[in-house]
């Protein structure tokens, strides 16, 4: 019985260390790593500048108007300085814009990534595929090099 427990218990703890030890070089290998975006505010008005700009009004069917209008709301909710509902990293974005040059980066303190593609706001401008490929997607997340 000895014998037994003497390999068992040696063999368990080898098995947990194996697992634990698998974990660790998991986590590290698929860790995200921070975005790198290193965009000027002025590449992206510049880009912003150079696309058609499509509105919810082009659209002639109502109900897909109205879902693109509403999603711009809800988007508008989040991201507006004055809304109540803005997001911190939204304001301190719109904060940042106030003071920055046209050649500082865009997403300096991880300010315009943490507020246009903040899940939540993804979210609420996927409610209208219009206004998810047509307004939202072109503007904040292609000319901000995301």
């Amino acid at each position: 019985m000895n014998k037994v427990l003497l390999i068992t218990i040696p063999l368990a703890l080898l098995a947990v260390a194996a697992t634990v030890g698998g974990i660790i070089i998991y986590h590290k290998h698929h860790t995200p790593k921070p975005v790198e975006n290193h965009t000027t505010i002025f590449e992206w008005y510049n880009c912003s500048n150079g696309i058609q700009h499509a509105m919810c009004d082009d659209l002639t069917d109502e109900a897909l108007k109205s879902t693109c209008n509403t999603a711009s709301k809800l988007v508008s909710d989040l991201t507006y300085t004055d809304s109540e509902s803005v997001l911190d990293a939204c304001a301190k974005f719109s904060a940042y814009l106030t003071t920055a040059t046209a050649q500082d980066e865009l997403n300096a303190g991880s300010f315009f990534e943490n507020c246009y593609l903040n899940k939540q706001v993804l979210k609420n401008a996927a409610t209208s595929s219009f206004y998810n490929e047509k307004i939202y997607t072109p503007f904040y997340v292609k000319c901000a090099g995301f």
